[in-house]
């Protein structure tokens, strides 16, 4: 084996390892964490790519503590938890782009996770508001718009985008379609005084702008 073969290897060794400590929720570096801590956040991030939630996945990410960060919205209109995982998904699947067909990867991690949907754990350590039906429906129709644009890009055949900007019309009147107030009502339920409290609010508001 050539000297140019052996760097290439080590180079791309090197670079999985580097980006695997970057993107894998490792928080400090020290002697643990750049071996045993390497190989656990890697197994996390795995998980993550394929779409799967356990307990120490969403510890490994910081999902409760990044939703708490998150949910600037006064209205409650969204689970900040959902949207940390889509978000989650989203970024950390972005190590792939370094490697050969990582694009492919990326996207794959993107789209498995939005929303997600294999969770496993009564208890994972965040509430998930949306029923399982709800995201099931969306991601069925969002992977199956993935693989029509995939398969556009393979083959560059017609019928195929048409199927995908169908599906692209489809997920976004699902989205408007779909209930979405899941998140709301459970924030109304355990904040009973807050919410009457902000309808005050609101009552006051109102009659200050009414002429």
């Amino acid at each position: 084996m050539d000297v140019g073969r052996i760097l290439c290897i080590v180079f791309i060794v090197l670079l999985f390892y580097v980006s695997a400590l970057m993107f894998a929720g490792i928080k400090q570096i020290n002697a643990h964490n750049l071996i045993a801590g390497w190989f656990s956040g890697v197994w996390a991030l795995l998980q993550l790519s394929v779409g799967v939630w356990r307990q120490s996945t969403v510890a490994r990410f910081d999902i409760a503590a990044r939703a708490h960060a998150f949910d600037l919205d006064d209205n409650h209109d969204e689970n900040p938890e959902e949207a940390v995982m889509e978000l989650q998904g989203a970024s950390r699947g972005l190590m792939w782009t370094a490697f050969p067909v990582g694009i492919v990867l990326t996207k794959l991690t993107e789209q498995i996770n939005s929303p997600p949907v294999f969770i496993f754990g009564n208890n994972i350590g965040v509430t998930i508001d949306t029923p399982p039906w709800h995201r099931r429906l969306r991601w069925s129709v969002g992977m199956l718009r993935l693989c029509a644009v995939f398969y556009t890009v393979w083959r560059a055949n017609q019928l195929i985008v048409l199927v995908s900007f169908g599906l692209t019309a489809l997920g976004v009147a699902l989205s408007i379609i779909l209930p979405n107030d899941y998140h709301k009502k459970r924030w109304q339920a355990t904040h009973p005084e807050k919410e009457i409290e902000m309808q005050g609010i609101s009552s006051i508001v109102n009659r200050g702008s009414t002429p």
